[in-house]
């Protein structure tokens, strides 16, 4: 058992610091390649999938404007019509959509994309908040780069932004985004970003799965099954309404860990369609948010019989910290990367303790932020 652990923490470690060195390159190569050209933003159609909640749905709109998109495409899936009626009234140039019943983000996405008429659109969750400062160098970038979907950073708000869990919480996005997804893009194969992303429509269209539980990851696999290009934007481009309880984080994780646990046997058509870098590339996001945090509370609790174990985990906590105050800066949130290590593998754990509850039913996570 100590040496199974010892070489799987050995294992971690290793692509951990190759993604950390990975990752720091990737935003420096972002920064030096950032455009001053002013993009023609009514080139690009936005589409946003949201649910009932009239205010976010409200500021979303207005904060798209506000950053010079003219074209809009809005499903609203599911309540009352009446919200539909009343943002038809404030919003006439808005194209909207009513589903009675809800279909789900991705159906509703699908109505709003056969809506559009623009070769390239820009995909948004209601919760979101644009920087106008970002914008016009995101589309720049996207178009310049010639890829197929550009995916941004994103940062939280909350009402409760100044509590240690929210500080927690927004560490835990550095990691997956910052250092995880950041990484990844040295190779080719940076994931979808649900919540904001630039997409060429026809092949978005082509990769989504209405069915996956983790639809962005689904579609990610997709993707690179049929070759198409993604690139991570190394800057934070909009907000994100955040969770302000520990249970809604847990129901949150809960879900990812189980859709990512059912998607793990989609990834043998990965290894068959794309070559082994791109595949065990893709794969180290599983390994390094998921995987390694439930070696890392095995071998915490196996350390008070094997204590070298503790060794190779203060090794691994390092190695974070670099990784992570790189990524947080110029607020390094020391307090809250400490303690995102040192907690994060326990909530891990429970996550997937958890899951077999989710894929079953038996606890349902109420999405209400869009």
């Amino acid at each position: 058992m100590q040496y199974i652990l010892v070489l799987l923490l050995v294992i971690q470690i290793s692509i951990l610091i190759v993604f950390v060195i990975q990752s720091i390159k990737q935003r420096r190569l972002c920064n030096l390649q950032s455009s001053t050209s002013k993009p023609d933003l009514d080139s690009f159609d936005v589409i946003i999938a949201a649910r009932e909640n009239i205010e976010v749905i409200r500021n979303c709109l207005s904060n798209v404007f506000s950053v010079g998109f003219n074209n809009i495409i809005l499903c609203i899936d599911g309540g009352s019509e009446s919200v539909a009626s009343c943002l038809m009234k404030e919003f006439p140039t808005v194209k909207i959509l009513y589903n009675e019943k809800s279909l789900g983000k991705i159906k509703a996405q699908i109505g709003c994309l056969h809506l559009s008429t623009k070769r390239n659109v820009l995909i948004l969750d209601a919760d979101i908040t644009l920087i106008k400062t970002k914008v016009e160098s995101f589309v720049s970038y996207f178009i310049e780069s010639n890829v197929d979907f550009l995916c941004p950073y994103s940062v939280g708000i909350s009402t409760s932004m100044n509590s240690l869990l929210f500080a927690v919480a927004e560490t835990d996005r550095h990691m997956r985004q910052r250092v995880v997804r950041a990484g990844r893009d040295a190779y080719g194969v940076s994931n979808l970003s649900g919540y904001c992303m630039l997409a060429n429509r026809e092949k978005y269209i082509d990769i989504i799965d209405t069915d996956a539980i983790q639809d962005d990851v689904i579609a990610t696999i997709n993707l690179l099954n049929k070759q198409y290009t993604v690139k991570t934007y190394h800057q934070p481009v909009c907000s994100e309404i955040e969770r302000t309880s520990l249970k809604s984080y847990l129901l949150q994780k809960t879900r990812w860990t189980a859709g990512n646990i059912v998607l793990v046997k989609s990834y043998n058509k990965l290894f068959k369609a794309t070559d082994l870098t791109k595949a065990f590339a893709f794969t180290s996001s599983f390994l390094l948010w998921y995987w390694s945090l439930w070696v890392d509370f095995v071998a915490f609790l196996s350390g008070f019989a094997y204590p070298v174990l503790f060794l190779f985990l203060i090794i691994e906590g390092v190695v974070k910290l670099i990784g992570l105050v790189s990524a947080s800066k110029p607020q390094k949130r020391l307090t809250s990367i400490i303690l995102y290590i040192l907690l994060w593998p326990v909530f891990s754990t429970l996550c997937l303790a958890l899951s077999p509850y989710y894929l079953t039913g038996k606890i349902v996570e109420q999405k209400t932020r869009r």
